[in-house]
């Protein structure tokens, strides 16, 4: 069964747009392709409970059996289906959803970690899945507000347990190295890292320079800038929600910085799509 839901709220709130369960007999033929399927900027979980679920993307096919959670989207040349002779029924639980920032989320946990997650069973990924769509259901769907914490609080999980199963056999340094990269919108401290980590501070500093070519301040003060700058240019999000996500202390912060590598205003850099009451 597939369950729509309809939303009034903006763009920015992370919301489920769909959900439910899939059933496909054997012998039925099931393949969709994502390429410019609409709208786009919608993020799909699909967790395979019975049978096998194939990925098409330009890194090749890959297999999503039993208790493997595939991460797509909607318009990017990728598909999915079952095998054509495949004698086995197919069932899944999917849910999407959709909100400024998602499929930036999205993608970098699939940069990351691929885009076929080992999902426990009766594991936290599961409980929050199931509560998620107990409250996207329409007759008790809960508060939009309330529904984007917890697709956040989805999100940040599937990130927990990416890295978790990724790090498990990294080198300590690498750990290191993978939170900061992982984590640039925060002002980490390279000697906490250490500390936490196990390797002393000039390892990390001497490795970090090897691997980015910079140092970790220089890396992370490059990264919020871009990420601020994208979301200037891309989003109607306001100068202060700009300033939070991408790591700066204040808005007066971010528009030093901003004028300062690019000569302008953050409202300056606004594009003509930007609802001009956001620009502030």
């Amino acid at each position: 069964m597939t369950t729509l839901i309809h939303s009034a709220e903006t763009e920015c709130i992370w919301r489920v747009l769909h959900f439910g369960h899939d059933r496909i007999p054997p012998g039925t033929h099931y393949w969709w392709s994502n390429k410019n399927r609409q709208p786009s900027g919608t993020v799909v979980f699909q967790l395979t409970v019975a049978g096998e679920l194939l990925y098409e993307s330009p890194d090749g096919v890959q297999r999503a059996p039993v208790g493997h959670a595939l991460l797509h989207a909607y318009d990017e040349p990728t598909a999915y289906g079952t095998a054509r002779d495949t004698s086995d029924e197919y069932r899944s639980t999917f849910i999407t959803f959709r909100g400024e920032g998602v499929q930036q989320h999205w993608d970098s946990i699939r940069r990351e970690h691929g885009a076929i997650l080992n999902i426990p069973t009766n594991g936290e990924i599961h409980t929050q899945l199931q509560q998620l769509l107990d409250a996207a259901r329409p007759r008790l769907s809960a508060d939009p507000t309330t529904i984007g914490s917890m697709v956040y609080s989805f999100i940040m999980t599937l990130f927990r347990h990416a890295r978790a199963s990724k790090t498990d056999e990294m080198r300590p340094v690498d750990r290191a190295l993978s939170e900061i990269l992982s984590n640039t919108a925060y002002n980490l401290s390279l000697k906490e890292l250490a500390v936490r980590h196990r390797v002393s501070r000039e390892h990390l500093s001497r490795v970090f320079h090897e691997r980015t070519g910079k140092t970790a301040a220089a890396y992370m003060a490059e990264a919020r800038l871009q990420r601020a700058l994208w979301l200037l240019k891309n989003s109607n999000a306001t100068i202060t929600s700009i300033a939070r996500q991408s790591g700066y202390a204040s808005p007066h912060t971010l528009a030093r910085q901003v004028r300062a590598a690019t000569g302008h205003a953050p409202s300056a850099l606004r594009s003509e799509t930007t609802n001009p009451q956001l620009r502030v």
